[in-house]
C-alpha cells in the first residue's frame, strides 16, 4: 500500500511539474521581450497584432485551436487594440505591419516577433496545431 501512495504521491508531483512548465502568456511575453530587446507593451501589442491577423485568415475553428495555445488571447488583441496598434480587423500582411510599425516595431523586428509567435504555437499547441500559423510568417 505504502509502494502504491509513493508512486501516486510521484505522478502527482509530475504532472504538476509538468503543467508549471508548459509556458503561459506571461512567458511567451517575457521570450519577445528578451530575445527580441523589446518592450512588454511591444510583445503584448505585437502578440495581439499577430493574434488578430491570424483571427482574419483562419477558420473558427483553426483559429481557437491556436488562441487556446495562449491563455489570454483575447486579452492581447485587445492590448494591441489599446495601443493604438489595430483598429479594427487585419486582413493582409501589409496591414500586419503597419500594425507592428505603430508599436515602434521595425519591419526587421516585426518579422521576427511573428516567426515567434508561430514557432511557440507551434511547439504547445501540438499536432493538431503544428502548422496553421505558417502563412502567417
Amino acid at each position: 500500500m505504502k509502494i502504491l501512495r509513493f508512486a501516486l504521491v510521484i505522478l502527482v508531483f509530475a504532472v504538476l511539474s509538468g503543467c508549471a512548465s508548459t509556458g503561459s502568456p506571461t512567458s511567451l511575453v517575457d521570450s519577445l521581450t528578451s530575445g527580441l530587446g523589446i518592450s512588454a507593451d511591444q510583445a503584448a501589442g505585437g502578440l495581439g497584432s499577430v493574434l488578430n491577423y491570424a483571427q482574419t485568415k483562419l477558420e473558427p475553428m483553426d483559429f481557437q485551436k491556436v488562441a487556446n495555445t495562449i491563455p489570454g488571447a483575447s486579452h492581447y488583441i485587445q492590448k494591441a487594440a489599446d495601443l493604438g496598434a489595430t483598429t479594427g480587423p487585419i486582413t493582409d500582411r501589409a496591414g500586419l505591419s503597419s500594425s507592428l510599425s505603430k508599436l515602434g516595431l521595425s519591419p526587421e523586428t516585426g518579422t521576427k516577433l511573428t516567426q515567434e509567435v508561430v514557432k511557440y504555437v507551434d511547439k504547445m499547441g501540438g499536432k493538431s496545431v503544428k502548422g496553421l500559423l505558417y502563412p502567417l510568417r
